[in-house]
């Protein structure tokens, strides 16, 4: 029995630090990002909205994003990936067609 529990606790110890260790440094890296923003930040969503953020509800969890003039959406704070890249269109129309 002994003989056995020696490579089961190996094996259990290799996948804590290759797997369930680097997933937990990068959720805490994430909410990190995610606390830090303020209001007027350009952020992006994980579904790929992006937006300026309007306001927080605290109670709710939620950030209010304005994705085009006068249009306002709600999504949970921790849907946001984070900040828009720096150097990027403000709408994402840089792109010129047929150049």
């Amino acid at each position: 029995m002994t003989d056995m529990l020696v490579p089961i606790i190996g094996m259990g110890l290799i996948f804590y630090f290759i797997v369930l260790a680097p997933q937990k440094k990068a959720r805490k890296k994430q909410q990190a990002v995610v606390e830090s923003l303020q209001k007027h930040d350009r952020v992006v969503s994980i579904g790929g909205i992006v937006g300026t953020i309007v306001s927080f509800d605290t109670s709710s969890d939620e950030v209010i994003l304005e994705v085009a003039p006068e249009t306002h959406i709600r999504m949970l704070r921790r849907s946001i990936q984070g900040p828009k890249a720096l150097g990027s269109d403000e709408d994402g129309a840089g792109d010129k067609v047929g150049k």
